[in-house]
Formats: structure tokens, sequence, C-alpha cells
């Protein structure tokens, strides 16, 4: 007699390749944090500076309980094909002070990491608010804090604005989905899109590194009283609208291989995060309503 199986052939498949990719990513980052970890401890190298013209700015944020591994998020930074001219830790004074900070990224601030406290811990907006409001001139790359970054990562993105210019490039993006005039919930959205042209439909996600050039966000990008008010905790929706109330477009750089496999996560550092409360939780879809009805941006979307 046979046993009631509630998967398909097919999902039985998909189940089995995923679990793989998965071990074959913690692996990876596993390795890698190995190796990261040698060069934070013995290494004299300066890393950042370059000789481009334009100046890149990489910033990202965390919080306490992730300090002791961010370091190897940021040693993967260092090790570019094209360093940033500065990288640049931002963090709430609430949550620690310098004494605080792990051994690690004292180590890493010899060779050239700045660590910024300020008054007011904005969440993940603290990445990109003060950096943006205080360089707003140069090249600013967000990126997460929990991702080894491949060596490329500077290197393509800023090629590729170097070739398109006029449009925010981003290692990893959204299709956001439109059915019958109306945006889509975020689970229907194309993750993780192979979108080749650049679109008022792509999304970029944060997790993959975005270059954002002077003046492709609308001013109102600093309103930090509405973005607290009525998006907190979602800084890819804020910026993806102010984007799209500015009228640039955003593109991907597309890969054969997947994405968690060039950029895995740092083993053991999702027991913190906020996808369980943005779209796991449905979060995401009211954020993106309130938004976008704010700033009437729906039109602006599927507008031709």
């Amino acid at each position: 007699m046979s046993i009631y199986n509630p998967f398909s052939k097919k999902q039985r498949k998909k189940k089995k390749a995923d679990e793989k990719l998965a071990r074959l990513c913690e692996q990876k980052s596993l390795s890698l944090c190995l190796r990261y970890e040698d060069k934070i401890l013995n290494s004299n190298t300066s890393g950042v500076g370059n000789d481009i013209a334009d100046e890149i700015i990489i910033s990202l944020t965390s919080i306490k309980p992730r300090l002791d591994n961010i370091a190897y998020t940021i040693e993967s930074l260092m090790q570019q094909t094209l360093k940033a001219d500065r990288i640049i830790l931002c963090l709430g004074k609430e949550q620690l002070t310098h004494e605080e900070i792990p051994f690690s990224l004292k180590l890493l601030e010899k060779r050239g990491l700045e660590i910024r406290f300020y008054e007011e811990d904005l969440g993940p907006y603290t990445k990109f608010f003060y950096t943006l409001k205080e360089n707003p001139d140069s090249l600013i790359l967000t990126v997460d804090d929990d991702i080894l970054y491949p060596s490329y990562m500077i290197e393509k993105l800023y090629k590729a604005y170097l070739a398109e210019n006029q449009y925010i490039h981003c290692h990893r993006g959204h299709k956001i989905t439109v059915k019958e005039n109306e945006i889509a919930p975020y689970k229907q959205w194309e993750y993780s899109t192979q979108l080749e042209e650049a679109s008022k439909l792509v999304f970029p996600t944060g997790v993959g590194g975005v270059m954002y050039y002077p003046g492709s966000l609308d001013d109102e990008v600093l309103n930090k009283k509405v973005f607290m008010e009525i998006c907190p905790k979602s800084d890819d929706i804020w910026l993806k609208a102010m984007s799209l109330k500015k009228g640039v477009l955003c593109k991907t750089i597309n890969y054969k291989q997947p994405f968690s496999y060039d950029f895995p996560t740092i083993f053991g550092s999702q027991e913190i995060t906020l996808k369980r409360s943005n779209k796991k939780m449905g979060g995401n879809n009211e954020k993106l309503k309130k938004v976008f009805e704010k700033y009437s941006l729906k039109s602006k979307l599927l507008e031709k």
C-alpha cells in the first residue's frame, strides 16, 4: 500500500534542490568567514581608496547583537576589486558607545572603516539618512550587515552606472506585479527578477547592494518625520518610492547562478531579522499602500 505524499514529484525535486543549495551556501559562508577572520586579525592593508574620479561611499548600519559578526561583512567590502573611497558604519548612540565596539571593528578602523554615532537611531534608515544628508554629491552604495559580498560587487555596479548613469543600479531586485491596474501583494511579486531592461517596476533590495547617484532620489527622501511614521523599518519601500517620485528607473545586474550562492548570508545571523514583521506578516503591503497613497505614486507606476 502506497503512503500518501502531499507533495508532487516536481515539488519534492524543488525542495531537494533548495536544501542542497542551502547547504552549499552555508559551507561557502563558513569558509569565507574563516578566511576573512584571518584578514581581520592580521592584515594591515587599507580596505578603502581608489583612483577613479567619483567618490563611492558604502554606508551600512547594524544593531548591537549583530556587531560580533558584522566584521565579516565589512572585510568582504574591503576585499573588492574596486574599493570604495569610504566605508561608514552608522550607529545610534542609544545602542552603545565606542568603548563597547568589538575588537574586530577597532582593527578594521585602522584600515579605513569609519564608525559614526548619531543621537537618533532610525533603524535600517540609519544607513542612508545621515550619509546622504552629509554627502549629497557622492555615489552612495547601501548594503546589509549580514551578507558576504563578492569581490566584484562594487566594480559591477560602478561599471553599470558609467554605462547608464540615468538609472539606479542594484545587484538584486524584485519586479512589482501589476494585476488589473492594481499593485499585487508583495508575496506575488517576481522575486530576484531577471528583467534585463530598466523599469519603474524594478524594486531594488538592499541585500545585494544598491548604488544611488546624486539627485536620483526626490528631496522628500530626507523627511524623517514621514518615513518613521508611515513606513518604519522598511527603507527599501521608502527609497523605491522616492526614486519613483523623482522619475528615475531602476535596473538589476543579472546572474546565471543563484543569488544566494554569490551573496551568502553570514551563518547564524538571521536570528534577528526584519523579514518576519515585513514580508512574512504582510507589513510590506500596508506600508507600500500608505507611501504610494501619500505621494500618488500608483498612477506614476502604471503610466506608460
